[in-house]
């Protein structure tokens, strides 16, 4: 099989699925050292990947510019224009195999119209939404319970051929690694430990109560000497401030990361990091800081953290995992413990 020169990787969002995906790019750089590789991302998350020495374009999608324009029909010319001009850029590209590791109508329909010859991605079994029908390879795809990172892989594999996973590498720039140094500040020899609470809303079910957060916050200061630093992204600095007022003993609330580089940077600065099934939780794996995950309706097998040492804490129980978006008594994060997670902390911050 002749390998293709020009490649357009689709994995439009979000934070986790892409750092997920990113092991995918070695394999496929050992194997094609010199092929041009471009990835289409939601202007969100694209400078994640900004900095990667592995890539050679960050192609931005600006969704919700595209959909708020879309909603108004006195911008329909304006923004069908745009989408247009994109799609016009993209095809100069002159693709020769695009890889969708998205799977779903909207990537389907990107990949459509990229321009490339050969489109890849997976069987029926591991998409949806008729994205099928948008390519001209379908990779089988046999088995649910695999770990994202795996499933990724999966697709690699089909152009290269042997592809083991290895952690992936975020790059940052040197004035985000400037931010984290500054932030973290003088550490007088005590650990860094990042408490991490919030969730996106639309993973709300996912989170932890702050009352636990707070708990296991002020129990790895008192035993272990720790410096709690909590994070937050955009509208969740209340969230953080919560956290930092419920606890008894001293906690700092991380400065504003305006700049996705920002919170990279940080959380490679940390010692430890401790949160729900976040994008940040697999920023921080991917960037060698060890995790304590807390699951409760997600199955770790699939959705984990891979890469740094990490502990993940949840409670067995009949319901979960579950694939609900919203959950009026949800048992499987109420259930676990804060001395459950001190103590899978605890393991981490060792010696």
């Amino acid at each position: 099989m002749k390998l293709p020169t020009r490649i357009l990787i689709i994995r439009l969002g979000a934070l986790g699925d892409i750092v997920h995906t990113l092991p995918i790019l070695d394999p496929l750089r050992r194997e094609i050292p010199d092929a041009y590789i471009a990835w289409m991302a939601e202007d969100t998350w694209a400078p994640l990947l900004t900095h990667h020495t592995l890539i050679d374009e960050v192609i931005a999608i600006p969704k919700k510019r595209w959909r708020a324009g879309f909603l108004r029909p006195w911008n329909w010319l304006d923004t069908l224009s745009e989408v247009l001009d994109k799609r016009r850029d993209v095809v100069a590209n002159r693709f020769d195999m695009a890889v969708d590791f998205q799977g779903n109508l909207k990537s389907g329909s990107i990949i459509v119209f990229c321009g490339a010859r050969e489109r890849i991605g997976y069987g029926r079994a591991g998409s949806r939404e008729l994205n099928p029908i948008f390519l001209t390879r379908r990779v089988p795809f046999g088995e649910n319970r695999i770990h994202r990172s795996e499933k990724a892989l999966q697709l690699v594999r089909s152009v290269v051929g042997e592809a083991e996973y290895k952690r992936p590498d975020i790059p940052t720039s040197l004035e985000d690694d400037r931010f984290a140094r500054a932030a973290v500040g003088d550490r007088r020899g005590r650990p860094v430990v990042a408490i991490h609470p919030a969730t996106s809303s639309f993973g709300a079910v996912k989170r932890w109560p702050i009352e636990s957060f707070a708990a296991v916050g002020d129990a790895l200061a008192e035993k272990h000497g720790a410096s709690v630093f909590v994070t937050w992204g955009p509208g969740e600095k209340d969230l953080a401030e919560q956290v930092s007022r419920a606890m008894s003993r001293p906690a700092r609330v991380s400065p504003e990361t305006r700049e996705l580089g920002q919170l990279v940077a940080l959380l490679r600065e940390c010692d430890l990091f401790i949160g729900s099934d976040t994008g940040p939780l697999h920023i921080a794996s991917a960037v060698g800081t060890p995790v304590v995950a807390i699951f409760g309706p997600k199955d770790p097998a699939v959705y984990g953290p891979r890469g740094a040492p990490h502990r993940i804490v949840r409670v067995d129980l009949p319901c979960s995992p579950c694939t609900k978006r919203k959950c009026d008594n949800p048992i499987c994060m109420t259930s676990i413990t804060p001395e459950a997670v001190t103590a899978a902390a605890a393991e981490l911050l060792a010696p």
